[in-house]
């Protein structure tokens, strides 16, 4: 087990906590139980702060929720904002738009883009690859004009996401490359480039924090079968060529 004594005190009192409520580890809920308990846990993260404007919206029938930032305006734009197309985290199988919020107006303010959060399909429902599909489908839309009609720049698009949301992040990278659709950058929050293999993490740092060795195969089997998870589409760690993509950050 990793040192407590390194943790951020306001994350090891929060996980002190939680081990003494003896709340349950997620692999031992059911989907909708870790759904529920996962809104909760987002519920703590503070006040929202104030963005110009909110709309919900579909993009080639994928739900999406748009944020403008402080100081543009839908009405009267002086001029197109770059966007930033974001796929949230949760294992593929938690997360939703409303859990997405407080990240998604700091995304936009701070950045001063258009924030487009993808709303995909969630696994054990709709298993791989139909994150991958809502997913790319909505950048493809924004990056090939769709993005002048929301007031963005369809010329300065950006996909980023946390943690499983890295991983989608990563693979429409990818795809953008290989369908020569070009994309001003990366964000990759932790992200989950390798469903087919543990790395020494998963000994080393594997319990303790929240998130887990076996929370991690609980999401990874809820996503994908044993057979796809060397598809570089789940595992863009993989993919034969990496090259030519979007510029990334890694955080």
């Amino acid at each position: 087990m990793p040192d407590p004594s390194l943790l951020d005190p306001a994350l090891k009192a929060l996980l002190d906590s939680m081990a003494e409520s003896g709340a349950a580890p997620v692999e031992s809920l059911s989907v909708q139980e870790a759904r529920e308990f996962n809104e909760m846990f987002t519920a703590l993260g503070g006040e929202a702060e104030d963005v110009s404007a909110v709309e919900d919206l579909k993009i080639e029938g994928v739900p999406c929720r748009l944020y403008r930032p402080l100081g543009s305006s839908p009405e009267q734009p002086s001029e197109l904002l770059p966007v930033l197309v974001w796929f949230h985290g949760g294992g593929w199988v938690l997360g939703t738009l409303d859990s997405t919020d407080l990240t998604a107006r700091s995304l936009a303010n701070r950045s001063q883009h258009l924030v487009v959060v993808v709303d995909y399909r969630l696994a054990p429902e709709s298993q791989f690859p139909a994150a991958v599909e809502d997913c790319w489908s909505v950048t493809s839309w924004l990056a090939h004009g769709g993005a002048e009609s929301l007031g963005g720049d369809a010329a300065q698009v950006s996909v980023g996401g946390d943690s499983a949301g890295g991983n989608l992040a990563a693979v429409v990278s990818i795809l953008s490359r290989d369908a020569a659709l070009a994309l001003r950058r990366q964000i990759l929050v932790y992200p989950v480039t390798d469903v087919a293999n543990e790395s020494a993490s998963y000994v080393e740092n594997g319990t303790g924090h929240l998130l887990t060795t076996d929370t991690m195969r609980w999401f990874i089997q809820n996503y994908t079968s044993p057979d796809q998870r060397s598809d570089w589409r789940a595992s863009p760690l993989l993919a034969e060529n990496l090259s030519g993509v979007a510029p990334a950050y890694v955080l």
